[in-house]
């Protein structure tokens, strides 16, 4: 499993390296007033759902957190972000308003990346919720 979560890990990484020079290409288009603002909104939000979906839960798989933190915190805003960005690249979308959802999702990944280092401790759902773990 250790080796499955590692090539998991690489593609996170990835996608962090992406979103990184997707920012860097786009710094000039984004309004970064609103994008900041929206984007720890978007990364809490995220994380709540994480919780959420853990204290709901009465038994968890032993590597699961591993797997489902980071693809709600990361994979999917990178989705949608990169699915609205390639709108706006082409033409299709040309609302602010989502042009400014898409900077601020690919922000958020960034943010929600430093909020789980710094507070690495506190996302230990296993203990925080008393889940059971199975194997």
């Amino acid at each position: 499993m250790g080796i499955i979560l590692l090539f998991y890990y690489i593609v996170i990484l990835a996608v962090l390296v992406v979103t990184f020079l997707q920012i860097f290409l786009f710094r000039k288009e984004i309004n970064f007033n609103k994008t900041i603002v929206y984007s720890f909104l978007i990364s809490i939000l995220f994380l709540l759902i994480t919780y959420l979906v853990y204290a709901n839960s009465k038994e968890v798989y032993a590597f699961g957190p591993f797997f489902l933190i980071p693809f709600i915190t990361i994979v999917i805003p990178f989705g949608l972000g990169s699915i609205l960005n390639l709108g706006s690249i082409l033409k299709i979308i040309n609302q602010e308003n989502l042009k400014v959802l898409s900077h601020s999702l690919l922000i958020s990944i960034i943010v929600s990346t430093i909020i789980m280092v710094i507070f690495n401790e506190h996302l230990d759902v296993i203990e925080r919720f008393n889940l059971e773990i199975y194997y």
